[in-house]
């Protein structure tokens, strides 16, 4: 899920910033894999604001993908559903539209995952959404592209920008699901399959961000500090808190 506002914050006060983990991959091998999911992201907060962690994936012929800030995917039997996002945060995972086994994209922050809708190729992973606090245009929370069953490397379906990591795919050897991009909230990619028998590796997703900025002479610490025109910038990748340097009283954006 990703969150943007503004927040007034004091000076008397120490806020802490907790920054999610990416969730777990799915491991379960084809057929005997009821139980295998992944896991869904941990979730990222500050300031009162929770952004929910990704929904995990789900793996062939066993159900629906997990719901959280965006929809994991799923895959296999028609009649399977992605799972679904958190409104104001991010989109659901695609639906099956076969039974051949391939994975349907995960939802990002600004599209849905897109279903599996040929033989032999996953569904492309969700659009994440462009936020411009770094003093550059970048896509955070992108979903991760759904693995793919025996097929040519072409069919390795793509992840929402975003960090989104891509799908897996069998062609004579495995194609591993990649991971999502650490420190941008993108899903993993679902794993390749083998004809029905083996599964390879899917990718686990990747983990949060908190990123905090406000115009200077003001000062804070906490977090990457780095400077751009009137604008200072901290970025949590891991949690900790964000405290100031002198009293003072500021808006932030987030």
């Amino acid at each position: 899920g990703l969150l943007t506002g503004v927040a007034v914050l004091s000076s008397s006060t120490s806020y802490t910033i907790t920054v999610g983990s990416g969730g777990t991959k799915a491991t379960g091998c084809y057929p005997a894999n009821v139980g295998y999911a992944g896991s869904s992201g941990g979730n990222s907060s500050a300031f009162c604001k929770t952004a929910i962690g990704g929904g995990y994936g789900q793996t062939n012929g066993a159900g629906s993908g997990g719901t959280g800030g965006s929809g994991g995917g799923t895959a296999g039997c028609a009649g399977n559903n992605g799972g679904a996002g958190t409104c104001g945060q991010g989109y659901s995972g695609g639906n099956a539209n076969s039974s051949n086994g391939d994975g349907t994209g995960g939802g990002g922050a600004s599209q849905s995952g897109d279903g599996s809708v040929r033989p032999g190729g996953g569904g492309v992973g969700g659009k994440g959404m462009q936020v411009n606090i770094t003093g550059t245009q970048t896509y955070f929370a992108g979903g991760g592209g759904g693995g793919s069953s025996n097929g040519s490397t072409s069919r390795a379906q793509l992840g929402g920008f975003g960090g989104g990591g891509y799908g897996g795919v069998y062609s004579g050897v495995f194609i591993k699901g990649q991971c999502g991009s650490l420190g941008l909230g993108g899903g993993g990619g679902g794993g390749g399959r083998q004809s029905g028998t083996t599964n390879g590796a899917a990718g686990s997703g990747g983990s949060g961000v908190v990123i905090v900025s406000y115009c200077q002479p003001l000062k804070w610490t906490g977090g990457i500090a780095t400077t751009y025109g009137c604008k200072i910038v901290h970025t949590f990748t891991s949690s900790g808190s964000l405290a100031s340097i002198p009293a003072c009283t500021v808006s932030v954006t987030y």
